[in-house]
């Protein structure tokens, strides 16, 4: 991203925070509150392909089970039909990830297949409650690599629904929240795929220099099975993130070296069963495409080549670049290279 200065000793003479505040003001964020309009969430609900009978446009006038029982129709099937994906981040020429509503809907709405990664899904996801009334708020998340919680670099959406506060998401990828998960349930095992659990708890993170225990943040969890031991997924609070923060937490995300996401190009999304009412399993795609359902993985096809991909990307997610886009990943790290 080119500095939004035309003084090339602007780094010389200013420090850092004020660097950061000048860039932040250039920035192309638009609304903090953005919604849809009703063509648009008509044109949402064919995406997520739900049935003009079942397409709820105002929770207000509806219970709270109601409401509830929408919410996770709406999680369910975007995480059926919207993958979690960083596919622009390689095939494409600018490598740029923007989370501007109208570059969102286009791009995960309005074009075949496509989805986004976590700060993409949510933002747009959150446009749509807001619009159908929901009480929402976006906040931010550490993720955790197996050893520990990182920085900010996740996104969630909190959904306040009667007496009771929802986290919701859908753009985690594998191991996704199936169903929104209740704050004031903290603890409660809830069955995710197969034999999976999920749960949330309250807690303190143990690299914090203060040990203050008041100091507490929620934790999503996740378990493979019950013999299994429960594994940190990520961490959030409860204060409300503005877009300004997630434009940040973008650019680090989506353009830093360090992140595995600039390094490796995925695809999953989640299977349905026959009624399409319950979550059975997976279907992701890196340097090979598996299905995983009911707890039994197969290994569709191996790549050999970016041939490969993108044919089986064609196939499985109806997703179809550009002869520029496609070739823009040869000669990157995350390239398939043909024996």
């Amino acid at each position: 991203m080119p500095l939004p200065f035309n003084d090339s000793k602007f780094l010389d003479r200013q420090d850092s925070a004020q660097f950061f505040s000048q860039l932040l003001n250039k920035m192309p964020t638009a609304s903090r509150h953005p919604k849809l309009t009703p063509e648009e969430v008509n044109q949402y609900y064919d995406r997520l392909h739900i049935p003009q009978e079942q397409r709820i446009y105002d929770v207000s006038v509806h219970s709270p089970q109601d409401a509830f029982d929408n919410l996770a129709s709406l999680q369910r099937q975007h995480l059926a039909w919207v993958p979690f994906e960083n596919l622009l981040i390689h095939y494409s020429r600018s490598r740029q990830i923007s989370l501007h509503p109208e570059d969102l809907f286009k791009k995960i709405v309005q074009t075949p297949g496509r989805g986004g990664y976590c700060m993409e899904n949510n933002a747009l996801f959150a446009m749509l409650l807001r619009t159908l009334g929901y009480k929402i708020r976006s906040c931010g998340a550490r993720t955790h690599n197996g050893e520990a919680f990182g920085a900010w670099s996740h996104q969630v959406i909190l959904v306040t629904i009667g007496d009771e506060v929802f986290v919701t998401d859908v753009g985690y990828g594998a191991n996704n929240i199936v169903v929104p998960l209740s704050l004031q349930k903290a603890g409660e095992v809830v069955n995710a795929i197969h034999q999976e659990s999920i749960r949330i708890i309250r807690t303190s993170l143990d690299g914090n220099e203060d040990p203050d225990p008041n100091q507490k943040v929620w934790a999503f969890q996740h378990r493979l099975n019950p013999d299994n031991t429960w594994r940190n997924c990520y961490c959030f609070t409860e204060l409300e993130f503005w877009p300004e923060d997630f434009e940040v937490m973008n650019i680090s995300t989506s353009q830093s070296p360090r992140r595995f996401f600039t390094h490796r190009a995925f695809c999953t999304k989640m299977i349905l069963d026959e009624s399409g009412k319950k979550i059975v399993g997976r279907l992701t795609l890196q340097t090979e495409i598996k299905r995983s359902v009911n707890g039994k993985s197969e290994v569709i096809k191996e790549f050999k080549s970016e041939d490969d991909r993108l044919a089986a990307l064609k196939e499985f997610f109806d997703i179809e670049f550009s002869k520029s886009d496609a070739g823009s990943i040869i000669g990157t790290v995350a390239e398939i290279k043909a024996p």
